[in-house]
């Protein structure tokens, strides 16, 4: 429990720094060149150490180098799969399946929890933005996961998006290019 306690803490602290840079443009990013299922088996092998309440079901199969910053990749889809962990409460289970389309991979984090409203998906990635005090399921948290995690895929010049209705769950997919326009190797700043 202490532990728990701890990573929540941890997690506002860098939710926070992030925050600030991104509202700042000082996020920064360094791309190199890496197999993306190799990469996501890996982040999901230690994202199942930590969410013990669901299984983790993970099917991809790109086959595909990519050029992206890892330790920001990472942060998406922790913050995907978090989430879909935390708004499931009564389910077992989170689904992730990836594929390749054109020259981007996408990427689709599947939860059975609460589902989110018309109304809330307009402002889903928006900063600061929380599910409703009302929501059972609202959690900790600052509410600028999901923007953060929008302005890195935006970076990229990917997508990211959300199926959801409520009662029956989400969705959340990101499509990623393999190649983005800042070249390998480099160190840059959000825009």
């Amino acid at each position: 429990k202490i532990d728990n306690k701890s990573d929540d803490l941890i997690q506002l602290v860098n939710d926070w720094l992030d925050f600030t840079r991104v509202k700042e443009g000082k996020l920064e990013f360094t791309n190199e060149l890496f197999d993306f299922d190799t990469f996501l088996n890996q982040i999901i092998d230690d994202l199942q150490v930590v969410i013990k309440t669901h299984k983790i079901v993970l099917k991809s199969n790109t086959k595909s180098q990519i050029v992206a910053d890892k330790k920001r990749i990472t942060q998406v889809i922790n913050n995907l799969v978090r989430n879909a962990a935390k708004y499931s409460p009564n389910a077992r289970k989170i689904d992730i399946e990836t594929k390749l389309v054109n020259a981007n991979i996408e990427l689709a984090v599947r939860d059975y929890g609460i589902g989110i409203s018309d109304e809330n998906k307009k402002m889903l990635f928006s900063m600061y933005y929380r599910e409703q005090p009302g929501n059972k399921q609202a959690a900790k948290g600052l509410g600028v996961g999901l923007f953060i995690s929008a302005e890195i895929i935006r970076q990229y010049g990917g997508k990211i998006w959300v199926e959801s209705d409520e009662g029956k769950g989400s969705t959340f997919r990101i499509s990623l290019p393999l190649q983005p326009k800042i070249p390998l190797k480099s160190k840059w700043f959000l825009k």
